[in-house]
């Protein structure tokens, strides 16, 4: 076995097994799933970001944690309606994964390059769990303009920016998706309500 398979193995085991916790604090526990899920997905889009940044590349069992943790997410958020739930995620998934991989081709076919990995579209697909079809849009945006502020930024500094350079557009998805489901989400609610009431 590799050094690199060892490393994902003892990821995808870490990152199981804290998915396991977390779904146990919320059924056993009777702890709201917020904070153990909040916990969970902000140590894996950081792995996620990381990996990219350093090697330019998703693994695909990152993805699939991610994927499984937002279908969790979605039927522990509706438990009575809990196959609804994981159908609305499954199909959020579908669809925004087959058009991310529809621009891709587009794209590739238009400027006969590729322009986003397979690793980016299966992040999405996976991250739509989490977002819906509501948020993924929205998620899409605030990963693009970070993208585009940091790319700005280096282009102007001492270090520049190579326009053939690849850009690890997954960090950026993963930071996207975190603080747009750490603002919807419940947390941030009580959050404000604290805030509110202790001035």
């Amino acid at each position: 076995m590799s050094k690199v398979s060892r490393r994902e193995l003892i990821g995808i085991c870490a990152g199981a097994f804290g998915l396991v916790i977390a779904v146990a604090l919320t059924v056993k526990g009777g702890i709201d799933p917020t904070w153990p899920f909040g916990l969970w997905l902000g140590a894996l889009c950081l792995a996620i970001a990381v990996e990219d940044v350093r090697h330019l590349r998703v693994a695909d069992s990152a993805n699939g944690l991610l994927f499984v943790g937002g279908c969790a997410w979605r039927i522990l958020q509706s438990p009575a309606a809990g196959y609804e739930a994981l159908v609305l995620a499954l199909l959020a998934s579908l669809v925004c994964g087959g058009a991310l991989l529809a621009l891709r081709a587009l794209h590739a076919r238009i400027s006969g390059r590729i322009g986003l990995g397979f690793g980016d579209v299966k992040f999405c697909a996976a991250a739509a769990t989490w977002t819906g079809l509501a948020g993924f849009p929205f998620m899409l945006l605030l990963a693009s303009l970070t993208a585009l502020i940091v790319v700005g930024l280096m282009s102007v500094s001492r270090f520049g920016w190579n326009m053939q350079r690849r850009l690890p557009f997954a960090a950026f998805l993963a930071l996207a998706l975190l603080m747009l489901w750490l603002a919807v989400s419940p947390l941030a609610g009580s959050l404000v309500d604290g805030l509110l009431q202790h001035p």
